[in-house]
């Protein structure tokens, strides 16, 4: 599909598969997506929905429902993701799914289970992020991904909403 849009397109097969699509938008900036495939997860904790799901554009126009997980699901990821990793993007993404799409934090936790890592407890998540806010890459992560300014998200604030909303409930 990707070489049928003028795309480059290369693959690389490990552990996680991926594949990378590489084109030049038309104003000359280098495009690229990555695309991860999970082939370990494959049970959704939650039933799937079907979202309806639109292109239009200058050269191909169209819509399909998608069937994909329930938001909480996709978001209960970002749980592990924010111990696994060391992204700020992450803890943005948390704080994004209970400011501003409203999810309650019970329903992310209830769709946490299967992708809880092992081992994982709520003072072992709060040690984790304490020792991540110390760290300059992980305040600084998010910097080049937002090209707005956002007023309502500031780090440490998040932090302490993600811990105790989240965090906090991991044992529960």
């Amino acid at each position: 599909l990707g070489v049928d849009l003028g795309y480059t397109v290369n693959t690389r097969v490990s552990q996680h598969p991926k594949v990378y699509w590489r084109t030049t938008a038309a104003s000359g900036i280098p495009l690229r997506i990555k695309i991860e495939v999970n082939t370990h997860e494959r049970s959704p904790a939650l039933p799937l929905i079907l979202r309806p799901y639109a292109v239009d554009s200058g050269w191909w126009s169209g819509q399909t429902p998608v069937q994909t997980f329930q938001p909480a699901e996709l978001v209960a990821t970002k749980i592990r993701a924010l111990y696994q990793r060391s992204k700020g993007r992450d803890l943005f993404d948390l704080w994004l799914a209970l400011n501003q799409l409203h999810l309650p934090a019970a329903t992310i936790l209830a769709a946490f289970d299967p992708y809880r890592p092992e081992g994982l407890t709520a003072a072992r998540a709060r040690d984790n992020l304490a020792k991540k806010l110390q760290n300059r890459l992980f305040r600084t992560d998010l910097d080049p991904l937002i090209t707005t300014s956002l007023d309502a998200y500031q780090l440490d604030t998040a932090a302490t909403q993600i811990t105790n909303e989240i965090l906090d409930h991991l044992d529960d």
